[in-house]
């Protein structure tokens, strides 16, 4: 199960890298079925898209798998 205090600290590493996200809207499992849960699934609003293998290179050392849509 996945703590929020995980989850907030993968925001936190997604902020740092965009700082033109306005919203981070987490949805599946993680939401539905915590206990069942095998990654993270994320929708993020953002002013200004970057490269989107930058988002998944700053979570790469947070020992979850994240899916992100931009």
């Amino acid at each position: 199960m996945l703590r929020e205090e995980k989850i907030g600290g993968i925001c936190s590493l997604l902020k740092e890298y965009d700082e033109d996200i306005l919203e981070i809207a987490r949805f599946g499992s993680s939401v539905y079925a915590p206990e069942l849960a095998r990654d993270v699934d994320l929708l993020m609003i953002t002013r200004k898209k970057k490269e989107y293998g930058g988002y998944l290179k700053c979570l790469e050392e947070v020992g979850v798998d994240v899916d992100v849509i931009v």
